[in-house]
């Protein structure tokens, strides 16, 4: 009797201005969202030309073969990148932009979102590497076998930094007593992340966009460790 009551009288009729309300609020965060894009497009374009860089809303960061080669670009789903910007920068071809890409779905879906620099560097070709800061969970996955290069005669790095990279004696070749130490030296607060392989190599901090404000020191600092990436690897041999 409950059940046929029901059919007839259909759902309460709350129900409606319920979902009515819940589509408005998710119009509300999406025009929101959509306003604060716009404005840091348009600090970004205004940024890029004091720097020298060029600017596109829209674009290709990198050849997609290039693309395909990276860490950071092939986690998550929903990838997108925006805000590209052009130029040179210590004498080296750069792209900076943002990127975002999704991981989880639902109410653990998270939204990870970083300004990238990528550099072209110099012959000879970097060996396929990814540096980033140590935390817990990497050390727990060591436990289990996520391969982690470690240096006996440098143990801080290796206590601070997560180094992988399938040739692990061209890193090690790479990453020199100097590069090391110009590791070491830098910001622990900033927690830089570099990627590298063949002719390109990333340098981002995960989850940080760039302050429009402050693009020239962002666009220096990752410069500086380029610059020390390619004075190293200019020096290595990798007995290619």
């Amino acid at each position: 009797m409950t059940s046929l009551l029901l059919m007839r009288t259909g759902p309460p009729e709350w129900v409606p201005y319920a979902l009515a309300g819940l589509a408005a609020v998710i119009l509300l965060i999406l025009l929101a969202r959509g306003w604060f894009e716009r404005r840091r497009s348009d600090a970004l374009a205004a940024a890029s030309m004091q720097v020298g860089l060029s600017f596109q809303v829209e674009g290709e960061a990198l050849p997609a073969q290039a693309m395909e080669r990276f860490h950071l670009f092939t986690a998550g789903h929903h990838r997108r990148v925006r805000n590209v910007m052009r130029g040179s920068s210590g004498g080296l071809e750069t792209v900076v932009f943002d990127y975002r890409y999704v991981t989880g779905s639902g109410k653990n879906q998270s939204r990870h979102e970083q300004t990238v620099a990528a550099f072209h560097l110099k012959p000879p070709a970097l060996p396929a590497f990814d540096v980033r800061p140590e935390n817990i969970l990497y050390k727990i996955a060591a436990l289990f076998g996520y391969h982690d290069i470690n240096f006996a005669e440098h143990p801080e790095f290796s206590r601070r930094y997560l180094l992988r990279g399938a040739d692990e004696n061209a890193v090690r070749k790479l990453f020199s007593g100097p590069l090391v130490d110009f590791f070491m030296s830098l910001p622990r607060e900033k927690n830089w992340s570099v990627e590298g392989q063949g002719e390109w190599l990333l340098v981002y901090r995960h989850r940080h966009k760039a302050d429009p404000a402050r693009l020239a020191d962002f666009l220096q600092n990752t410069t500086t460790i380029a610059s020390a990436f390619d004075k190293s690897a200019g020096s290595a041999k990798f007995g290619w």
